[in-house]
Formats: structure tokens, sequence, C-alpha cells
């Protein structure tokens, strides 16, 4: 497994408990998206850009 699979991993697992933490949970849509983000499918932005749009907010045009 690639280095940036397991880093990319990691935050997502840190985004889970955080959201855990603060009595939230994720969608199943945004575990569909965090697996394309681990695996380098989509970009960082993208990933945001996604969750963002769920909501009806704005895009981010940079990180």
């Amino acid at each position: 497994m690639s280095d940036d699979i397991e880093f990319r991993r990691e935050l997502v697992r840190g985004s889970v408990v955080s959201a855990r933490l603060e009595g939230g949970a994720v969608s199943d849509q945004w575990r569909a998206d965090s697996k394309d983000y681990i695996n380098g499918v989509i970009d960082s932005l993208t990933f945001l850009n996604r969750t963002r749009a769920r909501y009806g907010l704005p895009k981010v045009m940079a990180l």
C-alpha cells in the first residue's frame, strides 16, 4: 500500500472520529466520497466541494 493512500486513510479516520466526538455522524455519500479520496480518484478540493454541495454551500476554489 502506498504511503499516500495510508496518509489519506488516516486523515479520513481522523475526520470520522472528530464527527463522532462532536455528536455527529458521516453519511453513506460522504463515506463513498472518502473512498474515492483515499484511493486517489479525487483530490482534497473535490472531496471538500462534494461535501459542501450536499449542503447547498458554495464551492471553494482553492485550499
